[in-house]
C-alpha cells in the first residue's frame, strides 16, 4: 500500500525551480528549502524549492534533474517510514544493531552510514599528531595531564560520536514553508558509560574523562564545521532538509 501511495502522489509532483549563486547547471549538491501548495490551475500541485551549491575545487558537477528527483525520493521516504529508522550505528561491538533493515534498502541509508564513517575517519585525522596541529595540542596536553596522574602506562581514548539535529527553524505562510535554518551537530560520549565498563583505577576514569573534554574543546568544533560546511557532508545535509520538510 505505501509504494502504491508513493507512485501516485509522486506521479503529481511539479519541481518549481532549482538554482545556484552563478548558473543552474553548475552544481555539486542540491537540497529541498521549501515546499508549498499551488492550486492556481484548479489542480493542488506540491511545490519544491530545491536550491544547488555551487562548486568548490575539485567538486564534481552534478545533472541537475537527476540530483532533484534523489532530493525528492528522500522526502517521500521521510513521509512513509516511521520516524524510530532513521538510524544508523557503527559500533563494531554491535554488529547486529548497524542499521533498520528497511532504511538499509535506501540509499538515503547509505548516505547515513558514509556520514557516519567519514565522521569517524574524520576524527581519526584531527588527532592525529603528524598531521594536525589539533592532533598535537590534544596529545601534548594529554600526555601532561597523564604524568600528572602518573598514569602514563595506559592513556585511555574511548569516546562515541554520532550526528544529531541542531537547530531547526521553518518559516510557514499561505501554504508554503521554507526551511530558515537547519543544522547539524556532533554529540560526543564517553563509550564507558555506554558499554557500562569499569574502571578499577581511579586515574584511568579521570584521564578519560579529560581526554573527553579535550576532544569536546579541541575537535568538535571541526567536526561541527564540516558536518555542517564541507562537501563530504553534502549528502547528508540534503537528506536533513528533505526529512525536515517531511515532518
Amino acid at each position: 500500500m505505501k509504494k502504491i501511495l508513493y507512485i501516485l502522489i509522486f506521479s503529481l509532483l511539479f519541481v518549481s525551480s532549482v538554482g545556484s549563486a552563478d548558473n543552474p547547471e553548475q552544481i555539486s549538491s542540491v537540497k529541498l528549502t521549501g515546499l508549498s501548495v499551488d492550486n492556481s490551475q484548479g489542480f493542488n500541485h506540491l511545490r519544491f524549492l530545491i536550491k544547488g551549491r555551487k562548486p568548490g575545487n575539485f567538486e564534481p558537477i552534478l545533472d541537475v534533474k537527476k540530483a532533484a528527483q534523489k532530493s525528492l525520493e528522500y522526502f517521500f521516504i521521510g513521509l512513509i517510514m516511521h520516524d524510530e529508522a532513521f538510524w544508523v550505528n557503527l559500533n563494531p561491538d554491535e554488529p547486529d544493531r548497524i542499521i533498520e533493515s528497511s532504511l538499509g534498502n535506501t540509499d538515503l541509508g547509505r548516505i547515513m552510514l558514509n556520514a557516519d564513517f567519514r565522521l569517524k575517519e574524520d576524527i581519526s585525522s584531527i588527532i592525529n599528531p603528524q598531521i594536525s596541529q589539533i592532533g598535537k595540542e590534544f596529545w601534548k596536553r594529554l600526555y601532561q595531564k597523564a604524568e600528572e596522574l602518573n598514569a602514563t602506562d595506559k592513556i585511555p581514548v574511548v569516546t562515541r560520536l554520532w550526528i544529531v539535529p541542531a537547530n531547526t527553524l521553518v518559516y510557514e505562510k499561505n501554504n508554503q514553508f521554507s526551511i530558515v535554518e537547519s543544522t547539524l551537530e556532533v554529540h560526543l560520549e564517553p563509550a564507558y558509560y555506554a558499554q557500562g565498563i569499569q574502571m578499577k583505577d581511579k586515574r584511568q576514569q579521570e584521564l578519560q574523562d579529560f581526554a573527553a573534554g579535550l576532544i569536546q574543546e579541541l575537535v568538535l568544533p571541526q567536526l561541527n564545521k564540516r558536518v555542517n560546511e564541507a562537501y563530504a557532508y553534502a549528502d547528508l545535509r540534503e537528506v536533513y532538509n528533505a526529512l525536515v520538510l517531511a515532518q
